[in-house]
């Protein structure tokens, strides 16, 4: 997640699909520069209801990129996850949903909140008061 320089990498995509082509495929490249050298995708589906839809679909995805991904919703032990991933993947829909979401299972525990904030600048960018204490 970190470039050569030590500083975090993000890219913004407006939107998942672009008129006249598949999910993600107008982002691709990029997608595959970010992730760089890695394989490992940390995804996070909050932004809609179902959850495992969506992961299902992001999955399909970015294996057929040559990418492992992995929803954080399945995974027991995010601290860990968020650490060993080499891009971590933000799912559009509803930002209240997905605020709501990080809160949830970020207040589950005290350790993943700090560790979040300290491994990832993707937690800290949705603005999230407790976060940055």
């Amino acid at each position: 997640m970190t470039g050569i320089d030590g500083i975090r990498r993000l890219l913004l995509v407006s939107n998942s699909t672009l008129h006249g082509s598949g999910y993600l495929d107008h982002a691709e490249k990029e997608i595959r520069e970010l992730v760089g050298s890695g394989n490992r995708v940390l995804f996070v589906p909050y932004a809609v209801h179902d959850l495992g839809a969506y992961a299902i679909k992001a999955e399909e995805r970015f294996r057929d990129m040559g990418l492992s991904l992995i929803s954080i919703h399945d995974v027991s032990n995010m601290p860990r996850a968020v650490e060993e991933a080499d891009a971590i993947f933000v799912g559009g829909g509803n930002t209240f949903r997905l605020l709501k979401g990080l809160h949830r299972r970020l207040s589950n525990s005290e350790n993943d909140q700090r560790h979040a904030c300290r491994a990832t600048s993707v937690f800290r960018g949705v603005g999230f008061g407790p976060l940055s204490d």
